[in-house]
């Protein structure tokens, strides 16, 4: 009878080990995806920026300036364009409070900056080397997040 038991609960013990495996498993997948960090590839930096349509600063001095850095660099960095008003739970996560805010990543996907306000394409770019981004020829992208 003892044998059954302890065998049960072998069992039992095993089973719980096994759906909490899954669990952190399938909860480190789901905020990869939640995060925006789907967006970060291999060997680019990346550059999170988080706007609102109702930015006027956002589009008159920010995405101007990210356009500069995109000119002058032509390749080497992903810029990542984020809807805070859309997309609050992001906002939320990464902390936002106000537009424009820009997150810098680093080759390895790695937040290493972040500026709250509008950062020029010179301090941007000064980060970006500063934590080693490697413009190796693959094109700058700018992408809207689309979170389902």
């Amino acid at each position: 009878m003892q044998s059954i038991l302890f065998r049960i609960g072998i069992v039992m013990f095993l089973v719980l080990i096994f759906f909490i495996v899954i669990r952190y498993i399938n909860k480190r997948n789901f905020n990869t995806k939640r995060l925006a960090l789907e967006h970060i590839e291999k060997d680019i930096p990346v550059i999170l920026y988080f706007t609102t349509p109702y930015c006027q600063i956002c589009k008159n001095v920010q995405e101007p300036e990210l356009r500069k850095l995109k000119d002058d660099l032509k390749n080497g960095v992903k810029i990542v364009k984020i809807n805070a008003m859309k997309e609050l739970e992001l906002a939320k996560y990464w902390r936002v409070l106000s537009v424009p805010t820009t997150f810098v990543f680093d080759t390895m996907g790695r937040s290493r900056q972040f500026n709250i306000g509008v950062a020029t394409s010179e301090k941007l770019l000064k980060q970006l080397t500063k934590n080693g981004g490697s413009f190796n020829g693959k094109p700058i992208e700018v992408d809207s997040v689309k979170l389902s």
